[in-house]
């Protein structure tokens, strides 16, 4: 397997992890909204999280590309806090 991998130009990288759900357009109106609020009336949140899953951090992909996984952005096997300040 490793030498046809090396044969295909593909090398062993770490995986740039990224949530399908992402929607770009949203997040710059969300963004352009939450400017106008005013500053007294903000909570922060504090997230941390753990993942249980134990995720393979590496993939392969061809020389010279990002090796991508795209997934649900709140995995089950993943345990979230959330924290107020």
């Amino acid at each position: 397997m490793s030498r046809a991998m090396k044969r295909l130009g593909w090398t062993r990288k770490k995986k740039s992890l990224g949530a399908t759900e992402r929607n770009e357009e949203e997040r710059a109106a969300w963004r352009e909204n939450a400017s106008k609020l005013p500053t007294e009336a903000l909570v922060f949140l504090d997230e941390c999280g753990s993942n249980i899953a134990l995720t393979p951090l590496s993939a392969r992909a061809p020389k010279g590309e990002r090796a991508r996984r795209h997934g649900r952005g709140h995995d089950p096997g993943r345990i979230d806090e959330h924290h107020s300040l």
